[in-house]
């Protein structure tokens, strides 16, 4: 297991090489400051993306609901939810769509696939067992962005879409 700090981040890849038969899971994320913003939706994008193509086969998100942003122990904290517990109403935060993004379309035993290219960076790609293709992507500029990815096993397996501005995206090819 490799926790949420930075040390968990800057080794994982180098862990992975070098003990290939264990299973690592990325088991702390990093929580924010309560401000459950965008801006910090896309560091966790990022730091999802890089976990799960460096080497771990999970990533365990810390806060699935608080009341407000505070948590039990006094801390802001961002959440994939937020409860009024007064209006008896919840919200879906930004994080809660990137965690969406890769939960929901990426099945487990999926197989992690190399991505090259411009996209390398911010795109990462799966098959999962059932042969689906999964690509997961993310246009942090401001403003829209054409992507292409082509499968080279598989020559139809290819697609270029618009991104729009600041967004995150998933593409499922058969």
């Amino acid at each position: 297991m490799v926790g949420g700090d930075s040390g968990g981040r800057d080794c994982i890849e180098r862990t992975h090489k070098a003990w290939p038969e264990l299973k690592l899971m990325q088991t702390e994320s990093e929580c924010g400051m309560g401000d459950n913003s965008w801006q910090y939706a896309e560091y966790i994008f990022h730091l999802v993306n890089h976990y799960l193509t460096h080497g771990a086969i999970a990533y365990t998100y810390w806060n699935m609901v608080l009341a407000g942003t505070e948590s039990t122990w006094g801390w802001h904290q961002n959440s994939l939810f937020s409860v009024d517990t007064e209006a008896k109403t919840f919200t879906r935060n930004p994080e809660y769509y990137v965690m969406r993004h890769y939960s929901h379309f990426i099945k487990p035993g999926a197989r992690v696939l190399d991505v090259e290219g411009r996209f390398s960076s911010m795109a990462s790609a799966y098959e999962n067992p059932d042969g689906t293709l999964v690509v997961v992507v993310q246009n942090a500029l401001d403003r829209e962005l054409e992507f292409s990815f082509s499968d080279p096993d598989h020559a139809g397996r290819a697609f270029t879409a618009t991104l729009a501005p600041r967004s995150f995206s998933t593409f499922t090819l058969d």
